[in-house]
């Protein structure tokens, strides 16, 4: 009956494609292997006993090492794109039932399980044709991240603690970057024919980078942006030479150092905060170019240098990672779009914006600069008369901006004297609406680092949107 029913089928011209079969075929291995990895991670811990992050790691790795297989299974990102809402689908409603153990036995707050599905499919849909680097970029979250958690849970002697209150060790950490050069190495040397040097120089940037991400990232979010930033900068080094990748880790060493001199003497920051600080410094050079290194440092030094602890109503341990990227957030955007508009829109009407954001992105340190005066209020402050202590900080922004957009040396065109003026307009206005947007008085790093970026985004935008009215 059954050969019957195959030759009527073959008679009515019925055939399954053969690359749609392929794909199901492997689609259903695929989804068969995942759910057995969950079945053994949940029976780890309910039968075997095991501590619920141990069995984590488990489902972690096990999941890991059957996405590696991808690029050899699928040839179409929608079908791993549809494997990927499975399964994300699947994790979330068991996040919400709590019917894994080994997901809800869990103390700290992640979301990395439900995160990773994403990362997988942007990362195969980025990577289609180089299985390489898609291996490259996912396999240090991987066998690394679980190997640094053991070795620094059984070795780890020099803690220190993280944003989410957990704490990691410098053991642990240096067996990260051990075996993060390692799994991006290997690929690499294996299935492409780079050169060796560049090819060492790009791992060990890149697994600085990882270890520094991998610190700051809260919630499980490392599952997202590492395996993503690390194509991004693995396309970026791999094809430069050996001069221009030695010059990015001479500049993450300057950072490190600049920011060394931040966390030792102005006591500022927490190591969250500090690995924060660092990248931002880093990504400044690489979003921007070396003079636009200028105004953060300017404003590192000053506070490094004249802080006092009374005056900064900071708790201990210093800025973490979260409230510092809030008091970087709009400088940081306005890098970010800079480079995006000249990467991905070379041509067109927005690359009207490209020239004159550097302008603003010094703007925002030296309104920056003001408002930090104006959150902590130095004690000489009090014997200036009160108007002139009112005008003191706004003024003190709009000469700081303008002399931060001399350094960062941006275009001399027909907008550049309307480009100053609203510059100063930025520095100046933003010290205001600081202190308009202080509708909380809670005296904490991280009231005044929302405070910060929001009067920042407000006065940044005016400033732009009067630009764009005056640009004919």
């Amino acid at each position: 009956m059954a050969v019957a029913y195959r030759e009527s089928l073959g008679t009515r011209g019925f055939r399954l494609n053969p690359w749609i079969a392929n794909e199901f075929f492997s689609a259903v291995l695929v989804t068969v292997a995942a759910f057995a990895v969950v079945a053994g991670a949940e029976l780890a811990r309910r039968k075997g006993g095991f501590a619920p992050e141990l069995a984590r790691k488990i489902l972690h790795v096990g999941s890991g090492i059957l996405v590696c297989f991808f690029p050899w299974l699928f040839k179409s990102a929608t079908s791993v794109f549809i494997l990927a809402a499975v399964f994300f689908l699947f994790l979330f409603l068991a996040r919400i039932f709590r019917c894994l153990s080994c997901l809800s036995d869990v103390e700290r707050r992640s979301v990395g399980e439900l995160l990773f599905p994403i990362s997988v499919g942007v990362l195969f849909w980025l990577s289609r044709d180089k299985p390489a680097y898609y291996l490259a970029s996912l396999l240090p979250m991987i066998v690394p991240d679980a190997a640094a958690a053991l070795v620094g849970k059984k070795y780890g002697y020099y803690l220190f603690e993280m944003e989410d209150g957990g704490k990691k060790s410098l053991e642990g950490s240096a067996a990260f970057f051990a075996l993060s050069c390692l799994a991006t190495f290997l690929p690499l040397a294996l299935m492409t024919d780079l050169p060796r040097n560049v090819l060492a120089l790009a791992v060990l940037h890149l697994a600085f980078l990882i270890v520094c991400l991998e610190g700051i990232c809260v919630g499980g979010f490392d599952n997202l942006v590492v395996p993503l930033l690390s194509f991004y900068a693995l396309i970026q080094t791999t094809r430069s030479d050996v001069s221009w990748i030695s010059a990015q880790i001479g500049i993450e060493f300057f950072a490190l150092a600049i920011t060394l001199l931040l966390a030792w003497r102005g006591r500022l920051l927490g190591v969250s905060g500090f690995l924060t600080a660092q990248l931002y410094l880093y990504s400044t050079y690489a979003f921007g170019n070396f003079y636009c290194l200028t105004p953060p440092i300017v404003v590192y030094a000053v506070v490094a240098l004249f802080r006092r602890p009374a005056t900064f109503r900071i708790r201990p341990g210093g800025y973490k990672s979260v409230a510092f990227f809030w008091a970087i957030s709009v400088p940081f955007a306005i890098l970010w779009v800079r480079n995006f508009l000249i990467i991905f829109l070379k041509a067109g009407p927005w690359m009207y914006w490209a020239p004159v954001l550097p302008f603003y992105f010094a703007a925002a340190h030296g309104a920056g600069l003001a408002c930090l005066g104006q959150i902590y209020r130095p004690k000489w402050e009090r014997r200036l008369p009160r108007g002139l202590a009112w005008a003191l900080w706004p003024t003190l922004g709009a000469v700081a901006a303008l002399v931060f957009a001399e350094s960062v040396r941006g275009p001399r065109d027909s907008l550049t004297g309307v480009t100053a003026v609203l510059v100063g307009a930025v520095g100046w206005v933003t010290p205001i609406l600081q202190k308009a947007a202080n509708w909380t008085r809670e005296k904490t790093e991280a009231a005044g680092a929302h405070r910060l970026a929001l009067s920042l985004a407000l006065a940044t935008g005016l400033a732009l949107g009067c630009q764009w009215l005056l640009r004919d």
